[in-house]
């Protein structure tokens, strides 16, 4: 693959990916009265549920540095997007609410590698549009957040499969994305990129940054960002829904 080919399939691959880094999370409250009911759990699990992107994002987040260098950068978000894939549809099949849990936490483990990742793809392949790029990917975090958001409950009540096909789009969607990174993964391989022997230099313990603290800091900061946001993904639409909106 040329240089320049190659560039631009890195720039649809992560902008496709990016997007599904959050539905398989967004897309969970607005249907969660109807899945608690498809299939027989209760509050306390149904709490469960919504608890597992924040930790499914640290824990596989921890390890992701480890898949990056065993399998290289554009491997690794191969895997991340096979496994969202993998994960999101699988579980819209299940009756079981522990299988329905095992394939959700396989898709955050998909999902938090590629949060990890992608900047470390970008910042070695685009070392000159650093900026650019990562504006891009947030911006796409941003439309698959909000767009999962919005379209959960109407495509639920719209598709023959209700919830099970709300869910089960976004497993679609990071099929999709899984493309383009199987074709750089695959040139990857192939050409034994020079950024696998950069990243094998440093050590993939997740207990490197514990004597930071400024790192110690940072952590603290987003598990709080990331606590109250994914609480309010999970519970603020059926609070509004229990206050009597549609």
């Amino acid at each position: 693959m040329r240089s320049q080919a190659r560039l631009w399939w890195g720039v649809v691959a992560v902008v496709l990916l990016a997007i599904n880094l959050r539905p398989g999370a967004t897309s969970l409250g607005p249907v969660l009265a109807e899945v608690q009911a498809g299939l027989g759990m209760d509050a306390a699990l149904a709490g469960a549920l919504t608890a597992l992107p924040g930790l499914g994002f640290a824990v596989f987040g921890a390890v992701a540095v480890a898949v990056g260098l065993r399998l290289g950068l554009a491997g690794g978000l191969f895997l991340a997007a096979v496994a969202s894939a993998v994960g999101l549809l699988g579980r819209t099949f299940v009756d079981s609410v522990p299988l329905f849990f095992a394939l959700t936490i396989l898709a955050f483990a998909g999902m938090a590698i590629g949060n990890v990742l992608v900047p470390a793809y970008i910042k070695s392949h685009y070392p000159n549009r650093t900026a650019s790029l990562m504006s891009a990917y947030t911006i796409s975090l941003a439309i698959g957040a909000t767009a999962s958001t919005l379209i959960s409950a109407p495509l639920s009540d719209a598709a023959p499969g209700g919830w099970r096909a709300s869910l089960g789009i976004w497993g679609l969607a990071a099929l999709l994305a899984a493309v383009p990174w199987a074709v750089l993964a695959a040139s990857e391989r192939r050409r034994r990129l020079a950024e696998v022997a950069v990243t094998a230099r440093p050590s993939s313990s997740v207990f490197g940054v514990v004597g930071s603290r400024h790192a110690v800091a940072l952590a603290l900061f987003f598990g709080m960002q990331s606590m109250q946001a994914y609480v309010q993904f999970g519970w603020v639409a059926q609070m509004l829904r229990d206050g009597g909106l549609s």
